[in-house]
């Protein structure tokens, strides 16, 4: 099998997003990344608008940005994350990023910020260890990332004049404008390299942050040599009917009604039968609208043990991010992407019988 970050989904009636348990449990005291991908790359794909209003209406004339992403990198940054709580608190975390270029990776939290003292305080040992554990999971899908399908159909590109700097970096502001009401998402990314250094994701009203990456210092291929790289990978292969579904112990369902603009990138089937798990196998697609990620999840559970409809469905919300975990007769089902709880629930809602 092939090798990819853990599974956002926390099992045995956990809630389902890795991050969600990650930033929410510990505040207070505490492949399918497309990361090389450019328009260019992909030729002239979409380049008709295809966006609500009927296709070819007229001719596009804005463009994404050609973006590179840390983990291509042999660097270290020191960045803050910022993520907004369901009660509206924004909740910020200074981390440490490292990469070889080659695929080793490591993410540790250094400090969070602490409201009522107004300072930055060491992180509970349980933040720490989260990070830890999830570092192929913060860098390649908590992060964002252009991926190949769906930059026009779902987006309008706008460059944002002037420049920023980012430790001595010039660096330009693109501006993703939802085509589907979802709110904008700024990138920071520097001239010339297109290394992506920052970025913003707003509120369907595009006045409030939900959630924001700023780097603060960057080392270009600094010395790695004590660095303990964190190999914090699942085994997964495609996902192939004959060999999975008794392996599964169910036939996945299909999803019918995706939300708007997105796309199937894979369906996945992953082996737990090394982690401490209550099932060995678990069934998951990665969607995508080009910068929004949708994860779907779907599992056996014991005969009998199922639920029968939504209303025993369990929520979080975090940073935008919204994630549902409910109980069908035979399966567990979990929805968690960047999107309104409408439509995460409606993902649910659609995998039920």
């Amino acid at each position: 099998m092939n090798r990819v970050p853990a599974a956002p989904f926390r099992l045995a009636g956990a809630l389902l997003l890795g991050a969600v348990a990650l930033f929410a449990s510990c505040k207070g005291s505490a492949q399918t990344s497309d990361g090389g991908w450019s328009a260019a790359s992909s030729g002239n794909q979409n380049a008709i608008w295809s966006g609500p209003g009927g296709a070819g209406a007229r001719q596009r004339t804005d463009h994404p940005p050609t973006l590179t992403v840390a983990e291509l990198w042999s660097l270290r940054t020191v960045r803050i994350f910022e993520s907004r709580d369901a009660s509206g608190a924004l909740l910020r975390f200074r981390e440490l990023f490292q990469s070889d270029g080659t695929g080793n990776l490591r993410v540790d939290v250094l400090e969070v910020w602490d409201e009522i003292s107004q300072a930055w305080i060491l992180p509970h040992p349980l933040l720490e260890a989260l990070y830890g554990m999830r570092t192929s999971y913060i860098a390649r899908l908590r992060d964002l990332h252009l991926h190949a399908r769906g930059l026009y159909a779902n987006y309008r590109w706008e460059q944002m004049p002037g420049t920023v700097t980012v430790d001595g970096r010039a660096c330009v502001t693109t501006r993703a404008h939802s085509l589907r009401n979802l709110g904008p998402i700024d990138l920071v990314h520097e001239v010339g390299t297109g290394l992506l250094l920052g970025w913003t994701v707003w509120d369907e009203s595009g006045t409030q942050v939900m959630q924001s990456l700023t780097t603060l210092t960057v080392e270009m291929n600094p010395n790695q040599s004590s660095v303990q790289w964190v190999n914090d990978v699942l085994p997964e292969e495609p996902y192939n009917p004959i060999v999975h579904d008794a392996l599964l112990g169910i036939t996945p369902r299909a999803l019918t009604y995706p939300p708007a603009g997105f796309y199937r990138e894979k369906a996945v089937v992953e082996d737990l039968r090394a982690q401490v798990s209550p099932v060995n196998y678990v069934y998951l697609e990665y969607w995508t609208d080009g910068l929004r990620t949708l994860f779907v999840m779907q599992h056996a559970i014991s005969n009998g043990n199922g639920g029968g409809g939504l209303n025993l469905a369990q929520m979080s919300h975090e940073g935008g991010i919204v994630a549902v975990e409910s109980d069908a007769s035979d399966r567990r089902i979990g929805a968690v992407g960047l999107l309104p709880k409408d439509d995460i629930l409606m993902v649910v809602g659609d995998l039920h019988e």
